[in-house]
């Protein structure tokens, strides 16, 4: 497993997660 790999994974998951929180913030109200 390269360094690079984990980094690319962990900046996709990212940002993915920064649109799932906002949407669970406003399904939370």
């Amino acid at each position: 497993m390269s360094m690079s790999d984990g980094t690319g994974l962990f900046r996709t998951i990212d940002t993915i997660n920064l649109p799932v929180r906002l949407a669970l913030r406003v399904h939370r109200r």
